[in-house]
């Protein structure tokens, strides 16, 4: 018996011919699929084989009684005699069936007599019909009921025990069994060869394979049910810019070389990613890929890429029941205002284009490398030497992210696929398809302000001088102008996004308020500014702000001054009159007190001093002079007397 490649060449016919042949029955053969066998006529071995020779009995009196069928209807037609087509149908059968004689095998009840007979009656002397007892069992204890229930009692239990089933180990364990057993000697008498054939019906009639296969292979058995066609990609069912989904991965590779910076050595780890990408193009928008374990900040940092690219989906965000049920994520997409819909456990379906995107990575990158590995190793991955295990990786973790970046980025969105797109089957690309589908959405961003507070990974910075704060060796300045010396000297949340470190947020611990006015300016957990990174910003920008933030700086301290020692006077105004000097000269009280309070907090004195300063002002030795209406012409008048005085 030949293989269809073996037929193929030595015949020399094509496969399509070879395929047609085998239908009409003009080539004999055997089994079905991977198992198909043809006859080989210079083989006479091949006559010889029982199994072969009852299969091509079968076939070819399935194909005369096809014949004889139609026969019977132009003989009825021709008011019951036999005509040139029905002679015709009778030759070809005789022809036939004296071919097969003739190369050894003999197929009965195709005689002259038997044929004009099935022609004449039609089905009733064409169609066989079945035996009384076909079914029964001609075992003596098998047509027992009683012992044929301790037979499926017994098989029920040993089949039903081992996770992968095994029929012969079944019968050998249930003969030992009842050997053993008083209960169960009847069924020691029942041929090994008789009670597999009997284990196999029984299998067979009563559906014991898909029920062992529902209670130890449930995905197997899940897989074969029946699914809605188009449920993820009909606009019925899913419109573009409605979810992002996310999944993780494990890299269909071996292993990767990272960087151990401590150890200072390479170090081999499994590679695994979380991809985002947009459910109805398969668009990636933002990934991560890393040696060793993900955790939640890998889902979140992943994410906030997605959400730069693509802004926020219509409905929400897709993920399975792994790291997406942690809290620090959930609290993530809770302020960036995002609804998060968990698939159900276990369930493909849920995310079935982001599955079969992972197929595209596995066939068309990972594919490639020298320690490919596949879902299925020892069948599937690379093996260019006898051993099982997987070749030594050459590549670090760079060149696979460098590698696998110009993958995702090129030919994955360029490729042009077979869709089917609301039922219509279509071949595009990834990339035409998503910028079809972008010039027809509306697309709804995500403030930065937005993103920086989701993350909100707290940080407490001090903000000093009105005019910094230093964070990850960087400097962070209110571009604007400096703030109030109300903000300055306090301690501040700053939140950042670790993707964009040119801006930062400042969130109040506290309310603040001056206390010399009571004017309130934030409530605690209030947003008080946007600062910018320096080395971000130009030379002329950085000039202009240092201008702008000095005049804006002398005019704060003199505020403040002015309010340090409007409020150190309440308790009895009259002490800031102007006073008499020993040398007759008129003292401004108040503006020496002023430019006292000014060159402390220049100097950035601590605030005891600046408190002992203010103290001072009440215990002035001078005469003090009460408010007569004396004008500032009468004084500077009096002055110069004293002068020439």
């Amino acid at each position: 018996m030949l293989t269809v490649e073996q037929f193929i060449n030595k015949s020399g016919l094509d496969r399509a011919t070879i395929y047609r042949q085998m239908k009409e029955g003009k080539i004999a053969f055997i089994g079905k699929g991977r198992n198909r066998r043809i006859l080989d006529e210079t083989n006479r071995d091949d006559f010889n084989n029982p199994k072969f020779r009852k299969q091509i009995v079968k076939h070819q009196q399935e194909q005369y009684d096809r014949g004889l069928l139609q026969a019977h209807m132009l003989y009825i037609q021709a008011g019951k005699k036999h005509t040139a087509e029905t002679e015709e149908i009778k030759d070809a059968i005789l022809r036939d069936v004296k071919s097969w004689f003739t190369r050894g095998i003999e197929i009965r009840g195709y005689s002259e007599k038997s044929i004009y007979r099935k022609i004449s009656h039609g089905a009733e002397k064409t169609i066989k019909k079945e035996r009384d007892d076909k079914g029964l069992y001609k075992n003596s204890v098998l047509s027992s009921n009683t012992s044929l229930g301790k037979f499926l009692e017994v098989a029920s239990h040993i089949y039903f025990t081992y996770k992968k089933p095994n029929i012969n180990n079944c019968v050998d364990l249930l003969l030992e069994y009842s050997r053993n057993t008083e209960r169960y000697w009847e069924l020691a008498a029942i041929p090994r060869a008789t009670a597999i054939k009997a284990l196999k019906k029984e299998c067979y009639n009563r559906g014991w394979k898909e029920a062992h296969t529902y209670l130890n292979h449930f995905n197997e058995w899940k897989n074969g049910s029946a699914k809605v066609m188009g449920a993820f990609t009909d606009e019925k069912h899913c419109r573009f810019g409605d979810w992002i989904v996310g999944d993780d991965h494990k890299s269909d590779v071996d292993k990767i070389l990272v960087w151990n910076p401590i150890r200072k050595r390479f170090e081999k780890q499994t590679l695994r990613g979380w991809h985002w990408e947009e459910v109805k193009t398969q668009k990636c928008l933002g990934y991560v890929i890393k040696g060793g374990e993900l955790n939640t900040e890998d889902l979140i940092i992943s994410l906030m890429i997605a959400l730069k690219e693509f802004g926020k989906p219509a409905k929400g965000i897709l993920i399975d029941n792994g790291l997406g049920r942690a809290g620090r994520f959930k609290d993530f997409c809770n302020r960036a205002g995002l609804i998060i819909k968990f698939t159900k456990p276990y369930e493909g379906t849920g995310k079935a284009l982001k599955e079969r995107a992972f197929r595209y990575f596995k066939d068309e990158f990972d594919n490639k490398a020298d320690n490919y590995v596949g879902s299925n190793h020892a069948k599937e991955g690379y093996h260019p030497t006898a051993a099982l295990s997987a070749p030594e990786t050459t590549v670090t973790f760079e060149e696979y992210s460098k590698n696998f970046a110009s993958y995702i980025y090129g030919w994955y969105e360029t490729r042009e696929r077979d869709r089917e797109i609301n039922g219509k089957k279509i071949r595009v690309s990834i990339r035409d398809y998503y910028n079809s589908e972008m010039t027809k959405f509306k697309r709804v961003d995500i403030p930065d302000e937005t993103l920086r507070f989701a993350y909100q990974f707290e940080k407490v910075v001090k903000y000093h001088n009105g005019m910094s704060i230093r964070m990850k060796n960087e400097m962070y300045h209110y571009m604007p102008a400096p703030l109030s010396y109300v903000f300055n000297n306090r301690k501040y949340i700053c939140c950042y996004n670790p993707l964009d470190m040119n801006q930062v947020d400042l969130y109040a611990m506290e309310r603040i308020f001056d206390s010399s006015t009571g004017e309130i300016y934030a409530e605690k957990n209030d947003r008080i500014a946007t600062l910018t990174c320096t080395r971000n910003v130009s030379a002329a920008e950085h000039k202009e702000f240092i201008i702008r933030h000095n005049k804006e700086y002398e005019k704060n301290i003199k505020r403040l001054a002015n309010s340090i020692v409007d409020q150190s006077a309440e308790a009895d105004p009259n002490i800031l009159n102007p006073v008499l000097t020993d040398e007759g000269r008129i003292l401004d009280v108040r503006k020496k007190a002023v430019k006292q309070i000014t060159t402390v907090l220049k100097k950035e004195l601590p605030k005891k001093r600046l408190v002992e300063t203010a103290e001072n002002i009440k215990k002035s030795s001078e005469l003090v002079i009460v408010d007569t209406n004396v004008t500032s012409e009468d004084y500077a008048e009096l002055e110069a007397l004293a002068e020439n005085y």
